[in-house]
């Protein structure tokens, strides 16, 4: 009713069957198409589940996306042990291209700097840029976010396209987009 919100994403799925499909998104999707809001929706990565098997609940519980519709979006925050490097990134990579598949659309990656840097080091190169390739959405609840893009989207000469500067949106902070 500000005015100062135009865009929504609401989590969707996380991970498989313990996690699955929130339990609000119908609510939360069908919700939005009465608002003047774009909307869109995003998938909580759990990376030591099958990332294909996930991407296909994500885009099946999305169903089809109209054309007005925000694209897809990876979130990319969750550690598991054993899964550093190589393991954490072709499984990053396998859910992106199963989903890009299924729902014809790219997808957005949800991620910070200190995390992405820190879970993909090591990783084969090949499979870092087909990420970095993706929209940045840039977790970093700071007042300057430039020194939190990942290394693979800074030498890739890009930074973020949506920042999430706060955990809570309070109409002098939130979300800051167009970069």
């Amino acid at each position: 009713a500000t005015g100062k919100v135009n865009f929504v994403y609401v989590k969707a799925t996380e991970g498989l069957a313990k996690y699955g499909p929130d339990v609000s998104f119908k609510a939360n999707w069908e919700g939005l198409k009465s608002t003047n809001l774009y909307q869109g929706a995003y998938h909580f990565f759990r990376v030591q589940l099958d990332p294909v098997k996930q991407a296909e609940v994500f885009i099946t519980t999305l169903g089809e996306l109209s054309s007005v519709d925000l694209p897809p979006m990876l979130d990319v925050e969750a550690a598991y042990p054993g899964y550093v490097g190589q393991p954490y990134v072709a499984n990053v990579r396998a859910f992106i291209e199963k989903a890009e598949e299924l729902s014809n659309r790219r997808i957005v990656i949800y991620t910070g700097g200190p995390f992405f840097d820190r879970i993909s080091k090591g990783a084969n190169q090949a499979d870092i840029d087909f990420i970095s390739d993706r929209t940045l959405w840039l977790a970093a609840y700071v007042t300057n976010p430039e020194k939190y893009v990942p290394t693979a989207w800074k030498s890739r000469g890009k930074s973020w396209s949506i920042w999430q500067k706060s955990g809570d949106f309070d109409y002098t902070g939130g979300i800051v987009t167009g970069k």
